[in-house]
């Protein structure tokens, strides 16, 4: 029990000055780390914060990282919102080593113990070793103890999430007597000490429950995104963070009218400076001796939406702001409460004389019934309070409510006490653990601190911004190229004629493309010129030709014409004569016969020979009847006339076809 106690008072010794140096101290070290492995070009404040929270897996504000990065200028510089990191502190990162300890010395250990066996996976016995300390850090001192004086008989205690082999090894591996292992192993506790009471808790040590705050005009608009959107990420998460431990989040009608006014205000300014310039400017080129009656980022913001729905009409954007207010509104409680001018009107105007002294009359009177409707709340709720980016408002609650808890303050603060009760690790505990442990370091470029003199002054050159990110990019793709003898002013020169010079020979190559290209159109206007002549003369050529075989077939069907004629004629005159012709051929075979007779009765001696005239005679008539039959056949069939003469007369004008 003593020992959790010591654990549990280490944890709230957090906030007191000490600790809060401890936690810097960290914070300093992860921005130190993340901005070093960025290289020569810098990150922004926003950049710093997502990595180191992607790094650690631990949830720190924008405003905590700036303090950190202000509070320490002789570790890290800043030129137009970019930060980098000093040659001191680079110095000494470079110097530190570049891989995890304690992989070094289970490697050892394994040679000896384990030797060649490849079945052991030493990454996975790093993470044994850092998980049990972890471990020891959330359960008992005295086991961190017994972890750095090896020279104690000691058995260590293992739940039952370790296997028989992993409990093996890690009382060998702890217990080995060896006094560089041991060093690491010191070193590494005493590093991880603070960080664990600070940053791991197993429960949250404080409730939010009972706490109510109240949202000021800034904050909304913040979240909006019209005032200063570089807060915007940190604001959201806030609110975020806020909703996660159950606190309430109100806002009242007088911060609602307030916004609504501050919209209304500056949409009216931004019509009045349109009608001035005539136009309406991308919003680079409104930041030009703009006023200070609206934001840039308002001015954005109307400036995107008339793009997107093609609307440049600043009735309809404000119609669209106000919706958006509406709905933002709805994630907090509203509070609809009558104006203190009424219900406590002295003090009301004491208040607003006295705030009067510091800030705009216009809004005093908002900012003091907030004040009073706090208040107000605390009878009940104690643990009320308003949140503000309002600077003055927050000096004058200090001033004139001495000996209260604090009315109003940032959203920062607030979340920096959130986060100091329950805890700064976002999902994985031991995670965060190793990662902060091993935090890697890279080795740095060893011409940083050139590149950023070069850089500086590629910035101050006058040129256009086109042709200094081309120079940025020449450098970072060839700067092994330029002489390590050359002074920052010269590489500038360099990088700046080998742009021009590859801004002069994109000039030539596109003046050359262009008359190539204009050589290509003629003579592809020639060679469609030639094309269509070919075209045309082979189109007269093949109209010749379809004429010339039109006449051949009209002289092939007439000549056809005139042979099938005159075969029908003959087919037609023996078909008119078919009778006579028979009759006479009849009497040609009775003639013949007679005359066979009369010349060679003399010699016939008998009847035989008389019949075989007969019947010759007989065949003979018949034959020629046959015959005078094929004939009509032949001359009256027009198909096949006509086929016979086609295929002639086809073949007589093959040429010609």
């Amino acid at each position: 029990m003593e020992n959790n106690e010591n654990l549990y008072l280490s944890t709230i010794a957090f906030l007191d000055d000490d600790a809060i140096t401890t936690n810097e101290r960290y914070l300093t070290e992860f921005c130190k780390i993340v901005i070093y492995q960025s290289g020569f070009s810098g990150l922004s404040l926003s950049e710093i914060c997502t990595k180191i929270n992607d790094l650690v897996l631990f949830s720190y504000s924008e405003e905590e990282i700036e303090r950190i990065l202000e509070n320490n200028k002789q570790s890290f510089e800043c030129s137009d919102g970019i930060y980098s990191i000093s040659s001191e502190a680079s110095k000494e990162i470079s110097k530190r080593a570049k891989k995890f300890p304690l992989r070094r010395f289970v490697d050892y250990f394994c040679d000896t113990k384990y030797k060649d066996d490849d079945a052991i996976d030493r990454d996975e016995l790093c993470n044994l070793v850092t998980r049990y300390i972890f471990e020891k850090f959330q359960q008992s001192i005295d086991q961190i103890t017994n972890i750095i004086d090896s020279s104690k008989e000691t058995v260590f205690e293992f739940s039952d999430k370790y296997t028989e082999e992993e409990r093996v090894f890690l009382n060998a591996f702890l217990v080995w007597d060896n006094d560089e292992k041991n060093k690491m192993i010191y070193d590494l506790i005493v590093k991880s000490y603070d960080f664990c009471t600070i940053n791991c808790t197993d429960e949250n040590s404080f409730d939010f429950k009972g706490f109510h705050f109240y949202l000021d005009a800034n904050i909304i608009m913040r979240l909006l995104g019209i005032n200063n959107t570089y807060r915007q990420g940190a604001i959201k998460h806030f609110i975020e963070k806020c909703k996660d431990e159950n606190i309430q989040l109100h806002i009242s009608n007088f911060t609602k009218v307030e916004i609504q006014k501050s919209i209304e205000y500056q949409i009216n300014a931004i019509n009045r400076e349109i009608d001035e310039r005539g136009h309406i400017p991308p919003p680079s080129a409104m930041k030009f001796a703009k006023p200070e009656s609206f934001t840039i980022e308002m001015y954005g913001k109307y400036y995107e939406y008339a793009n997107k729905h093609k609307n440049w009409s600043l009735e309809a954007f404000k119609r669209a702001l106000m919706g958006q207010l509406e709905s933002c509104i709805r994630n907090f409680s509203y509070d609809e409460n009558e104006s203190f001018e009424v219900l406590d009107r002295d003090r009301f105007n004491n208040y607003v004389s006295s705030l009067k002294e510091r800030k705009d009359p216009k809004v005093v009177k908002t900012d003091v019934n907030n004040v009073m409707l706090v208040l107000k709340s605390r009878e009940s709720n104690t643990d009320s309070c308003m949140i503000s980016a309002d600077g003055k408002l927050i000096n004058w609650c200090r001033e004139i409510f001495v000996g209260k808890q604090s009315i109003v303050e940032f959203p920062s603060t607030w979340f920096s006490i959130i986060m100091k009760y329950t805890g700064r690790a976002s999902s994985d505990d031991y995670a965060s653990f190793c990662r902060f442990i091993r935090l890697p370091i890279y080795a740095t470029d060893k011409d940083l601190r050139m590149k950023i003199e070069v850089k500086k002054r590629i910035l101050a050159m006058d040129t256009t911004s086109n042709i200094k990110d081309r120079m940025f990019e020449e450098l970072e793709n060839n700067y092994s190229l330029y002489s390590e003898s050359l002074s920052s002013k010269q590489i500038a020169e360099e990088a700046y004629e080998a742009i021009m010079k590859e801004h002069d020979n994109r000039i030539i190559e596109t003046i050359e493309k262009q008359k190539q290209k204009e050589i290509d159109n003629i003579t592809n206007k020639n060679e469609l010129a030639k094309q269509s002549l070919i075209k045309q003369i082979k189109e007269k050529d093949a109209l010749i030709s379809h004429q010339q075989t039109r006449n051949v077939d009209s002289k092939l069907e007439d000549a056809i014409k005139d042979e099938v004629s005159k075969r029908l004629k003959i087919g037609e005159w023996i078909t008119d004569y078919y009778n006579r012709i028979c009759l006479f051929i009849v009497g040609l075979v009775i003639l013949f016969f007679l005359a066979c007779i009369f010349l060679l009765r003399p010699n016939i001696n008998n009847d035989f020979l008389m019949n075989i005239i007969t019947v010759l005679d007989f065949l003979i008539g018949g034959l020629i009847f046959l015959l005078i039959n094929a004939f009509k056949e032949y001359f009256t069939n027009a198909e096949r006339l006509e086929s016979k003469f086609s295929n002639k007369l086809r073949k007589k004008y093959k040429a010609l076809l």
